[in-house]
């Protein structure tokens, strides 16, 4: 219920990783509003204009390379439309979003009062 929240993200690889998927879902009324995600390590942030308005709401952010886009589902994921217009990346940054080997130093802020799960899935790469 606080915002901003810190957080950390550890990558366990030796390389840096852009395969990330932060999923926002909204767990009542307004659940998030312009949710905003930094990572204070790498000074890249995303930013949407996406409001979770009901429960049902769950925005997905896929920071993957060749894909950098966002869905959103107004059904709890049955089904899911294209929001990538609503994204927003800090100035001057090539990537959506990555997280450096060993411990990210995360924050979200929400334009409101959030009431959400915020879920991150994410591949840590090794080199060879």
């Amino acid at each position: 219920a606080a915002t901003p929240y810190t957080f950390t993200l550890t990558n366990a690889g030796s390389e840096h990783t852009r395969r990330i998927i932060f999923r926002f879902v909204s767990q009542g009324v307004n659940g998030f509003t312009n949710p905003k995600i930094e990572n204070l390590t790498t000074a890249q942030d995303f930013q949407s204009t996406t409001d979770g308005a009901t429960a049902s709401h769950i925005l997905s952010v896929d920071a993957s390379p060749g894909l950098g886009k966002a869905q959103l589902s107004t059904n709890a994921g049955t089904s899911w439309a294209d929001d990538t217009a609503a994204l927003t990346l800090g100035s001057l940054q090539g990537v959506l979003m990555e997280l450096q080997p060993g411990a990210n130093s995360m924050r979200y802020t929400d334009g409101g009062t959030p009431n959400l799960k915020l879920q991150v899935w994410y591949l840590p790469a090794y080199r060879d």
